[in-house]
């Protein structure tokens, strides 16, 4: 993994840290922390993996689908008149309100609402692949990444559609605190674009018998069928919390996976639920991780 200093720090020799104003139009992605104190290893960063972690964790979110910045603004230039009457500048804050296009569904615009106006470190990702945020020395040769103090404001809903071909890009505020980014981080592995960040899903479950029970996962904005999942990847229980092991379960192909509980059935007329295992699970050759529904599924045997 190679660090790649900014332009301007590169043509001035005298400048050991970037001081160049951020540009908008090389942003295509916002990866963001709730911890604003947030260190991302630089080692940690080159390997798909450490970043899904911190996604299954909840201590990073991915808004990866920029497509055009409308404006922006500088403030933080303050003057002051001096004793001769002439005007100085006193100081100079890197402060940026940035106006983006983004791409969104409604029902991720309602989920990404919640973190309106609230506080955040985000780490900002170019079209080639870069990540940004401010390099720390962790003291025993290695440095680690901190995102740039921010808040984002979401729009409250979709714009409205004068027709059906219209591509219909809500906006986003990306308030920058203070810009204090002075690296790119060369991710060479794969694309941080990439990434989607957890996914919603829906899960419904049925029992056609003692012996048979069937459950549908799928994608909790657009429908879309989740594939992949394996037995270690659900969980039934019983209304006393007791793990109800099946013999197998078989992947469909279409969303549904079928349990059978054959060889120890399932009582009768009775209440059972059925969720994911962890709070994430992701199938086995996917990127996509999925999060566990808020409240389980129940279903009641025949």
């Amino acid at each position: 993994m190679a660090f790649v200093s900014d332009s301007c720090a590169e043509t001035n020799s005298n400048l050991n840290r970037s001081t160049c104003p951020i540009n908008p139009s090389l942003i295509f992605g916002l990866w963001f922390s709730p911890d604003l104190n947030l260190l991302i290893p630089t080692e940690d960063l080159d390997t798909r993996s450490n970043i899904d972690t911190l996604i299954s964790n909840g201590e990073l979110f991915v808004l990866n689908d920029i497509k055009d910045i409308p404006e922006s603004t500088i403030n933080g230039v303050q003057t002051a008149t001096d004793n001769y009457n002439n005007t100085q500048v006193t100081r100079v804050s890197t402060n940026f309100n940035i106006t983006l296009g983004i791409g969104i569904g409604e029902c991720h615009l309602r989920a990404a609402q919640n973190w309106s106006n609230r506080q955040v470190a985000v780490f900002p990702v170019t079209e080639d692949g870069k990540v940004l945020g401010q390099l720390i020395d962790d003291g025993d040769g290695t440095f680690s990444l901190k995102g740039v103090p921010s808040t984002i404001v979401f729009q409250k809903g979709l714009p409205i559609k004068v027709n059906a071909t219209d591509i219909v890009r809500p906006t986003l505020n990306w308030i920058v605190d203070n810009w204090t980014a002075d690296r790119t981080e060369d991710v060479s592995s794969y694309d941080p674009l990439d990434i989607e960040g957890v996914i919603d899903v829906t899960i419904a479950a049925s029992a056609s018998s003692t012996t048979s029970v069937t459950v549908t996962v799928s994608e909790g904005c657009n429908g879309t069928a989740v594939t992949g999942l394996v037995q270690a990847d659900f969980l039934i229980e019983d209304t006393s919390g007791t793990d109800q092991t099946p013999d197998s379960v078989t992947d469909n192909g279409d969303g549904t996976y079928t349990f059978d509980f054959t060889g120890s059935p399932l009582s009768a007329a009775t209440d059972y639920t059925a969720t994911f295992a962890a709070a994430t699970e992701s199938p086995s050759g996917s990127n996509a991780i999925y999060g566990r529904p808020a409240t389980a599924t129940t279903f009641t045997t025949p």
